[in-house]
C-alpha cells in the first residue's frame, strides 16, 4: 500500500509438510504428528534523497518478520529482520542493490537453538539496447559459510512478454547430489514472464536433484 510516507505491505508465508508417522526408540510405530513452518511479515520502503552514487533514485526498505514452527506438540518461535537498499541511476540503465536478511535470535527448541539462515546479499542489474537485461547477485549465509552465485537473462520480446535464462549456483550443487539425470544441466533454469497494466504471470522450470525437475507459477495483481 502506497502512502506519502513511504509503502508498507503485509505477507505470511506457510509451509505444512501434513501428517507425518511417528516412531519410538524402538522404532515402533506410535502414531503421527504433523509439522509446519508460518513467517508473519511486515514491509516498508521509501525512496531517499541521495547522492551517494551520484544523481539516480535510492531506495530502502525492510521486513519484521515473526517465525513460527510446529513439531507435534512443541513450537517455537522468534523474530527476524531484514533489511535493504537499491540505487538505481539515471543516466544509466543501471541498478545495485545489497541486503542482509535473517537477522536474529536462532529458533530453540527444548534445549537446542538452531541459528537462523543469516544472509548477506549484493547484486546488479544492467538493461542492454532496451530489450534485455543481465543480472548478477552473490549471497553468502554466515553461519553455513557458504557463497552463492546467481546470473540471469531476460529478453523482452513483446511489451508484454518476455524470455528469461539464469543460472545459480546452490541449485547446481544441490542437483550434483541427486540421481535426477540432468546434473549437466543442473543450476540453469529457464521461464518466460506475461505482464500487462494490472495483472502478471510468471513461470519458471530448473532442474532440482533428488526433488527433480521443479517448475514454479506465480500470478500477481496490482490494484
Amino acid at each position: 500500500q502506497p502512502t506519502r510516507s513511504g509503502t508498507f505491505g503485509l505477507a505470511v508465508t506457510r509451509l505444512s509438510a501434513g501428517t507425518q508417522k511417528s516412531f519410538d526408540a524402538n522404532r515402533n510405530a506410535t502414531g503421527g504428528f504433523e509439522a509446519s513452518d508460518t513467517a508473519y511479515t511486515i514491509s516498508y520502503s521509501r525512496f531517499l534523497t541521495s547522492r551517494l552514487f551520484g544523481n539516480g533514485r535510492t531506495g530502502i526498505g525492510g521486513n519484521v518478520k515473526l517465525l513460527r514452527s510446529t513439531i507435534g506438540q512443541y513450537s517455537a518461535q522468534t523474530y527476524a529482520f531484514d533489511v535493504g537498499l537499491q540505487h538505481r541511476f539515471v543516466n544509466r540503465p543501471l541498478s545495485l542493490g545489497a541486503s542482509v536478511m535473517n537477522m536474529g535470535r536462532g529458533m530453540q527448541f527444548l534445549d537446542q537453538v538452531d541459528p537462523l539462515p543469516l544472509t548477506f546479499a549484493v547484486g546488479g542489474s544492467y538493461r542492454l539496447g532496451g530489450s534485455m537485461s543481465i543480472a548478477v547477485d552473490l549471497r553468502h549465509e554466515y553461519h553455513e559459510g557458504r557463497t552463492d552465485i546467481g546470473m540471469g537473462t531476460e529478453y523482452t520480446i513483446l511489451p508484454t512478454f518476455a524470455l528469461r535464462l539464469g543460472y545459480a549456483s546452490n541449485f547446481a550443487a544441490a542437483a550434483a547430489q541427486g540421481n535426477s539425470g540432468l546434473t549437466n544441466f543442473g543450476g540453469l533454469g529457464a521461464g518466460f514472464g506475461i505482464k500487462t497494466r494490472r495483472y502478471r504471470m510468471d513461470y519458471t522450470f530448473s532442474p532440482f536433484g533428488d526433488l527433480g525437475n521443479v517448475q514454479r507459477l506465480s500470478l500477481g495483481a496490482k490494484f
